[in-house]
């Protein structure tokens, strides 16, 4: 017998009225559980992200245009992978003034939405 013949035979369905094994996610387990000094080290990035978020949302309404990939400006205890995502992030946010088309519906009708921040 071939190797996939022998899986295919250990691989062995319950029979009607025989218990099955049912495997679910443990989306339940909040994250302060797991892992308390994970959630203490984000909760005291935030306001530093936040921060830099705001500086770059400035400088992208007010002197350049949003670019996702700009070069690092302002000095930060953030890593370089933080930066660059707290820039991506205000390009983001400075870009969504516009009116722009949403995604078709369910019917192929599309629409057009105005956001503002």
């Amino acid at each position: 017998m071939n190797e996939k013949s022998k899986q295919r035979k250990k691989k062995r369905r319950p029979t009607v009225g025989e218990p099955y094994s049912v495997t679910r996610a443990a989306t339940h387990i909040r994250l302060i559980e797991v892992n308390p000094g994970k959630l203490a080290a984000l909760d005291a990035l935030a306001p530093v992200y936040l921060a830099l978020c705001q500086q770059y949302v400035i400088l992208f309404c007010t002197k350049e245009v949003p670019d996702k990939l700009h070069a690092p400006l302002y000095p930060t205890p953030l890593s370089e992978r933080w930066h660059r995502v707290a820039i991506m992030q205000a390009a983001g946010i400075e870009g969504r003034g516009n009116i722009r088309p949403m995604k078709r519906g369910r019917r192929g009708t599309a629409s057009t939405s105005v956001s503002s921040i």
